[in-house]
């Protein structure tokens, strides 16, 4: 890639075909349709290829305000939904280039601009993802729970405030 690659936000309906093609390749292209993507308060980031004629999107990831499974009733968190990142995808030929850090790191840096700012961030790591998670300062919060028709997944937490550029 010979053009930088930059990070913008992006309607949700542009986030689906790549949700679609990493995350949910065996389901309808309805299952890419999240709850609250159309909300006031979600927000949603792209990264698209410079090269590409039609500077296609590369990765992308969602942000919502909901509180943290367990938590809705927890009175440090009233009035402050937290914020959960949802459909986070990267190209496979464009892993290992810090592209998902970037666009986590950029919704960050969104939600702590909002009023008021969540207290805490949180996502459905796939197992197999926890350990890219742990990278990014969030830790896992109870066991291992399964999404049906996805695999196995932990919830991963951590303070929207933590900065882990390093």
């Amino acid at each position: 890639m010979s053009g930088t690659p930059a990070i913008a936000r992006v309607p949700a309906a542009e986030t689906r075909a790549l949700r679609r093609a990493i995350l949910r390749p065996n389901q309808t292209p309805e299952a890419c349709i999240y709850p609250g993507d159309n909300d006031p308060a979600s927000f949603h980031l792209g990264i698209r290829d410079p090269d590409s004629p039609g500077d296609d999107l590369i990765a992308v990831a969602s942000f919502y305000r909901e509180p943290v499974p367990g938590d809705a009733n927890n009175p440090a968190h009233a009035g402050t939904p937290d914020l959960r990142i949802r459909g986070m995808a990267v190209l496979p030929e464009h892993r290992g280039r810090g592209l998902g850090r970037t666009l986590a790191e950029a919704g960050l840096a969104i939600a702590r601009e909002q009023t008021p700012p969540p207290a805490l961030a949180w996502c459905n790591a796939r197992t197999s993802a926890c350990a890219y998670y742990e990278k990014l300062g969030f830790t896992p919060r109870g066991g291992e729970f399964e999404i049906e028709g996805i695999g196995p997944h932990f919830v991963m937490v951590r303070a929207v405030l933590l900065d882990t550029a390093e």
